[in-house]
């Protein structure tokens, strides 16, 4: 994964794209690294800086950019070329229906998640679906509100932003058990959500304490990371952390543990 080169390489791998911006493979490489860092600024900056017609996947990306910078109306221009040519497309729709959103634009937003409804219902994507019904809610249709927001609550009952909003449907038009019984569920999603972010804050202390034993050479502290962070990774980190235990366990004369970490990331 991307995500998980380390400084020093992603700065050899800016350097290239810097000496060979034309050089298609060497763009998407990095600018695939840019998207996995997160790094909206330098991407955006990417995608702007070259001259012509924009194809329509960097163009969608861009869209994206935007609206995690939260650019809402930059990403409405940059995305409406899109749709105005495939009115049907799914993730301009989806995209431009955030920006509307943000932008307080609520009958924007919802045309534009109307255009997808079939797919959005067809694909279960409870976030859309939860988006929708907070329009239906703002918008003062309760009753709508909470029959789309029923629908994404079975998908996935423990959304915190959805649950947030049936307590609110539910509130408006008066039913307090119901009211109550989301507004308990939302709590109860903010304090894992809060669990869950402080576990992702120590994967990232132990990212960086395994990159400095690496840099160090100590390979025993580099095996013993490696394995605790093992337990919560994603298969693409899997990977990649399987290679650091294989390489030190080589460095270390263990060549059993290296065959292993081989074996393991095998499968």
């Amino acid at each position: 994964s991307t995500r998980t080169i380390p400084a020093e390489n992603f700065s050899q791998l800016r350097a290239v794209y810097e000496k060979y911006p034309e050089a298609p493979t060497v763009r998407e490489t990095y600018r695939q690294a840019l998207a996995a860092r997160e790094d909206w600024e330098a991407l955006e900056k990417l995608l702007t800086s070259s001259g012509g017609e924009m194809p329509e996947d960097d163009r969608l990306l861009l869209g994206q950019v935007f609206v995690k910078s939260g650019k809402y109306q930059q990403a409405v221009h940059t995305l409406q070329p899109i749709v105005d040519q495939n009115p049907g497309h799914f993730d301009a729709n989806r995209l431009i229906a955030y920006s509307h959103f943000h932008l307080d634009r609520l009958t924007e937003a919802g045309t534009a998640l109307d255009r997808v409804w079939e797919p959005i219902v067809a694909k279960k994507s409870f976030d859309e679906m939860t988006l929708r019904g907070l329009i239906y809610l703002r918008e003062g249709d309760h009753v709508k509100a909470i029959e789309v927001l029923e629908a994404a609550y079975e998908i996935k009952p423990d959304h915190i932003a959805t649950n947030n909003a049936l307590s609110r449907a539910y509130a408006r038009i008066g039913d307090n058990e119901r009211a109550e019984l989301h507004r308990k569920m939302t709590v109860e999603g903010q304090n894992k959500a809060v669990a869950e972010q402080f576990r992702g804050s120590q994967n990232v202390r132990n990212a960086m304490e395994l990159e400095a034993a690496w840099k160090a050479k100590d390979h025993s502290r580099v095996i013993q990371l490696a394995r605790q962070m093992l337990t919560a990774a994603k298969p693409e980190q899997a990977l990649v952390l399987h290679q650091y235990i294989y390489e030190s366990s080589k460095a270390l004369g263990d060549e059993a543990g290296a065959q292993r970490a081989l074996d393991d990331a095998q499968r």
